[in-house]
């Protein structure tokens, strides 16, 4: 309730592959019934220039992961307030071609899992922050 009129909540639906758009406007959310559950994550647009501070409320829980590895992106972010690794989120092992991408200062930085582990950034998500994982489709056996 404490955003400035115009704040934009836009939450990546990972079954669908699209996005939800929530507004805060005249005072209210144009779906105010909408949650957040911990692990899921979502894009806010600031309309000022000044920085937001946002609280969450409930208990961390570990979040939902992804227990069937179909190819697609994912949004998530940690289910707690500390960093987390991006294999917490899945249930299976990274394979070849699995991406993760953090946006930062305006531009994606990315870790792509090749030749047996991360390449890039370490996959660690920051406090406060949600990344996009793109899960490779399995190779094809001979």
């Amino acid at each position: 309730p404490n955003v400035p009129e115009g704040t934009i909540l836009y939450r990546f639906d990972n079954v669908q592959q699209v996005y939800s758009v929530n507004v805060f406007d005249f005072g209210r959310w144009t779906n105010p019934d909408q949650t957040l559950p911990p692990g899921d994550g979502a894009f806010i647009l600031n309309p000022e220039q000044a920085p937001l501070t946002l609280t969450f409320i409930g208990a961390p829980t570990r979040g939902n992961r992804i227990v069937e590895r179909l190819p697609g992106f994912y949004l998530v972010g940690c289910p707690a307030p500390q960093p987390c690794r991006i294999e917490e989120f899945i249930t299976f092992p990274p394979l070849e071609g699995d991406v993760v991408y953090r946006f930062s200062e305006g531009k994606y930085l990315l870790s792509q899992f090749e030749f047996g582990d991360w390449q890039g950034f370490p996959p660690v998500i920051p406090i406060g922050e949600a990344v996009f994982l793109k899960l490779a489709p399995r190779p094809l056996l001979p």
